[in-house]
């Protein structure tokens, strides 16, 4: 399958900080309008003696579901069925669109970003997390618009293989305001936090 992303007119980077950590901005723009920025810190790796600190992480995590016929593509009602979403293989665990916003699933990106480059495990779970909230949506997108407007990950090691499992939640307030939170894991384990803050409004408003 051939890449379904394309290059934008320009591409702008600063960076600051000091020799553990700095703070990385990539500018996207087309036409002279900014298309999108994205903010990195580069931070130097705790040593190898650092105490392991393990919070609340369940232990076990589960192997990748088989495919079934259902299970391989997301849908949504009304969704443009190519780009994006044509490129992805999902395997859901539990849950799923429509089922109460809420949902487990391993997923895996089929096409590299860039022409004849395999993606890093890294790259693989940034594109992936960016789905918390199509794998949770429960509400009619007729009436309702659930979308983020940002989307930010947290991993505290490098994650492995080409699988990501998202264990996510669809949070909404009505008169406030909506989330969507998201636990990573590879076939080892927890890897880190996805967050991503939805625009939750009346579809005709």
């Amino acid at each position: 399958m051939e890449s379904c992303y394309r290059q934008l007119d320009e591409t702008t980077f600063d960076s600051r900080g000091d020799l553990r950590s700095t703070l990385d901005h990539a500018r996207d723009a087309e036409a002279s309008q900014d298309a999108a920025h994205a903010r990195a810190w580069r931070i130097t790796r705790a040593p190898e003696d650092f105490p392991r600190l393990t919070g609340r992480r369940a232990e076990g995590i589960g192997a990748v579901p088989g495919a079934t016929d259902t299970s391989s593509r997301l849908e949504l009602p009304g969704m443009h069925v190519d780009g994006y979403v044509a490129v992805i293989e999902w395997r859901f665990v539990e849950g799923g669109v429509g089922t109460g916003g809420t949902a487990t699933a391993w997923g895996r990106q089929l096409v590299p970003l860039l022409p004849d480059e395999e993606p890093s495990p890294w790259e693989r779970t940034l594109v992936l997390a960016d789905s918390g909230g199509g794998i949770t949506m429960t509400v009619d997108p007729r009436r309702h618009t659930y979308i983020n407007c940002d989307l930010h990950v947290v991993l505290d090691r490098d994650p492995e293989g080409e699988w990501v499992r998202m264990d996510s939640q669809a949070l909404a307030t009505p008169g406030h305001g909506g989330t969507v939170r998201t636990t990573l894991a590879d076939r080892h384990g927890e890897i880190g936090t996805g967050l991503q803050t939805m625009v939750a409004q009346d579809a005709r408003s």
